[in-house]
């Protein structure tokens, strides 16, 4: 009975813990699920894989490493930097110096083999308490080990023995998998953004095979997943006007002229959606031809309704874009935005397409691939789903929808939003986890802190540049190593505090019962490499409902908004210049609608731009009610007088930065 308890608890913390990730067990070779998938048949060390140190051979369809002697780490690489994935494979201890000896899975290793890397490590002899496990290597000169967590394991690999291997990493969480058992799980591995994967032998000669990696992704709950196999009209589908049959395993659509707007409802009203579908143009009248996905449309498929459009020359200067029925007899549209696809969608083209819905904001994808976003969409709350076609017949296979999360509400219409400026840093170092704690305790709502990256390539928190103000050493945040930053003293003599990592801030947050909101700067200078390994840490949380980028630098965004649109991004906006309300891309409105911002910041240059700016938003240079006519939220730096906060709130202002959250929380609540 105790036995079966244990088996029982294990599997429950396996479920718990990866209950937003899919396991992959087995599949065949040439599954496109995997991002690698090596089973050695044509006896070629395959094109990207790079032996480093060691006897590296493809013999009899595996791959054999080789390690004479305990010093030599025999390695080799391949793969590129992944944030959420599966490695696995079946290997075979064929000589060992002794049962100590061991192979491993590197997870995060340097394309050239240098250290410092992590690993999973299996020892011939795994039963031994420390059999199996994770570490890392420092130092390749001093032959330096650090163990993170190890183990015994369950059986012993021996020599001669064929075991299936397998780690599953999932940001700074690990688990290891023996034979398809669960072994152990780690949950702080400080990794860098840049390694890729590798296998290592030491003292050992490891034959491998069958090596797979493949993504972890979350589960999707469809509320809706139609492929018409059935060759038949879901039920609850009402065809409203034009040609819908269903042939083939595939529903298709006609309009016979561009008058005819065929369109067919279905499903019920949503707040928060995606809405995706393969889809082909089948034949076409002329390239100006569309279809759409009805995002709110009456389900007796009568005008107004709100949709996303596709033509079939969609590389055209409106070839994908949002617009409004408005009324079916004078056959009116309102263009809501558009712009030109990445790829022309033609005739006889199957294509992805899908549209998130949050809100008023909608995100249009063409092939997975993002396109642009609408922050305007003004919904009924009424509208249920549809498919539209005009002047084509189009085929729609595959048709899912899946709810997700609410996007981050920042327009406030009663007292101001309270941002905690890098924490709570009156009664804490600032930008330290003690800081961040404090601020959730006073019940700030956001926290703002600011991010950059060390040597190898680790988020790490801090404003300057230096780690000069805020340590107690000196030097440029990027000349040091991940270990290195974190044995440094953000704190003070009485009360040592660690610099901490994105990855650590981003745990404390998504644990707070306030569901605080992070508003997380990307600082300058930072490549587009980084900025991934920064949204990757946001993305493998599933966060985006709680964290929101900014950042002073529009090209910044830019690449934030191509690389997960899906997370809120907001402006740094310095106070010198007037809102126009005009075609001027430099405009903060423009700017705003263009980047897809979450909210626009307004921050001043010195104190005299303080004073003079703050005092004339309102009337003046009108920041606010040209904002909030379009619909995008206005907070304002730093404020931490009351008598600021009272004229913060008599103008309407939905969010205010200061370094005393716990005194504005208070204030806020008493006046």
């Amino acid at each position: 009975m105790k036995k079966l308890s244990v088996i029982l608890l294990a599997l429950f913390i396996s479920l718990s813990w990866w209950d937003s990730s899919k396991h992959i067990a087995s599949a065949d070779p040439a599954d496109p699920s995997y991002v690698i998938s090596e089973d050695f048949n044509d006896n070629q060390l395959p094109s990207g894989w790079k032996a480093i140190e060691g006897d590296w051979q493809v013999e009899d369809g595996k791959l054999v490493g080789t390690s004479k002697n305990q010093e030599e780490i025999s390695r080799i690489t391949f793969g590129s930097p992944m944030e959420n994935y599966r490695f696995e494979a079946d290997l075979q201890f064929e000589s060992v110096l002794e049962s100590t000896r061991w192979t491993g899975l590197a997870l995060d290793i340097p394309a050239s083999g240098e250290a410092p890397w992590y690993q999973a490590t299996l020892r011939s002899g795994s039963t031994a308490s420390n059999g199996i496990g994770f570490s890392k290597r420092y130092d390749n000169e001093d032959n330096r080990w650090g163990p993170i967590s190890n183990t015994a394991a369950p059986i012993d690999a021996g020599v001669k023995k064929t075991v299936h291997v397998a780690v599953e990493v999932k940001g700074q969480k690990a688990r290891w998998y023996l034979n398809d058992q669960f072994v152990l799980e780690e949950t702080q591995i400080p990794r860098p953004s840049t390694g890729v994967l590798g296998l290592i032998v030491n003292g050992a000669t490891v034959s491998f095979d069958n090596v797979k990696v493949s993504k972890i992704n979350k589960v999707i709950n469809y509320v809706m997943n139609e492929d018409f196999n059935d060759n038949q009209l879901p039920s609850g589908w009402k065809a409203i006007e034009g040609d819908w049959q269903v042939e083939d395993g595939k529903l298709v659509g006609t309009s016979k002229s561009q008058e005819e707007i065929s369109r067919i409802t279905f499903g019920s009203p949503m707040e928060n959606y995606r809405f995706e579908a393969d889809l082909q143009f089948e034949s076409v009248l002329e390239s100006t031809r569309w279809t759409g996905l009805a995002l709110d449309i009456p389900a007796s498929g009568e005008a107004p309704w709100y949709q996303a459009t596709l033509r079939s020359g969609s590389t055209a200067s409106n070839g994908i874009g949002f617009s409004k029925r408005y009324d079916n007899e004078d056959n009116r549209w309102g263009p809501i935005s558009n712009t030109a696809a990445p790829i022309d969608a033609g005739v006889n083209k199957t294509v992805h397409v899908a549209v998130e819905v949050q809100g008023k904001r909608a995100r249009w994808y063409l092939n997975d691939q993002f396109v642009y976003e609408e922050i305007q969409i003004p919904r009924p709350s009424t509208g249920v789903l549809g498919l539209i076609v005009n002047g084509a017949t189009v085929s729609f296979d595959n048709v899912k929808v899946s709810k997700i999360k609410e996007y981050p509400s920042l327009m406030h219409s009663a007292d101001p939003l309270v941002v905690a400026h890098r924490g709570n840093a009156v009664s804490a170092p600032e930008n330290t986890i003690a800081a961040f704690k404090s601020a959730i305790s006073v019940k700030a709502p956001f926290i703002e802190t600011d991010t950059r990256l060390t040597s190898d390539g680790v988020p790490v928190i801090m404003h300057d540049p230096t780690v000069d103000r805020t340590t107690d050493h000196k030097g440029k945040v990027s000349d040091y190593t991940y270990e290195e930053i974190r044995s440094l003293n953000a704190g003070d003599k009485e009360k040592v505090e660690k610099v901490p990592s994105l990855a650590e801030t981003l745990d404390l947050i998504k644990s707070s019962k306030n569901k605080t909101i992070l508003l997380l700067e990307i600082k300058k200078p930072v490549s587009e490499e980084g900025i991934k390994a920064i949204l990757d840490k946001i993305s493998s949380r599933e966060m985006e409902d709680q964290v929101i980028v900014e950042c002073s630098d529009e090209l910044i965004l830019q690449s934030a908004q191509t690389i997960a649109p899906e997370i809120p991004r907001t402006m740094l906006y310095w106070a010198t210049q007037d809102i126009k309300d005009t075609n001027d891309p430099n405009d903060p409105i423009n700017i705003s609608k263009r980047l897809g911002l979450a909210s626009f910041q307004l921050r001043y240059k010195n104190n005299d731009d303080y004073k003079n700016t703050f005092a004339s938003i309102a009337d003046k240079k009108g920041y606010i009610s040209k904002l909030h006519k379009v619909g995008i939220p206005f907070f304002t730096f730093t404020l931490n007088q009351s008598a600021d906060w009272d004229q913060a709130k008599k103008l309407g202002v939905d969010g205010i930065f200061t370094d005393n959250p716990g005194g504005a929380v208070k204030w806020f609540a008493e006046h």
